[in-house]
């Protein structure tokens, strides 16, 4: 599906585990990089997170990364 002014592109990336014993641990995985024209980053994120279904990622270099791994099949 297109959305008008959204860019989007796939990239190998890097997630981390997380807190407690591991919070440094390196996890291969790939993302989805969106931008939206006219909007910057953080008001893409933040429009994404209000939306309907939430839609919740990571903002980094500029774009908003959904990490697949997080997605369901």
């Amino acid at each position: 599906r297109e959305l008008p002014g959204v860019t989007a592109d796939v990239r190998d990336d890097v997630a981390f585990v997380g807190g407690g014993s591991l919070p440094d641990q390196a996890l291969p995985t790939v993302v989805v990089a969106l931008a939206a024209a006219g909007l910057g980053d953080a008001e893409f994120a933040a429009r994404l997170r209000t939306g309907s279904p939430a839609v919740v990622g990571r903002v980094q270099d500029g774009r908003v990364l959904l990490d697949l791994r997080t997605v369901f099949d």
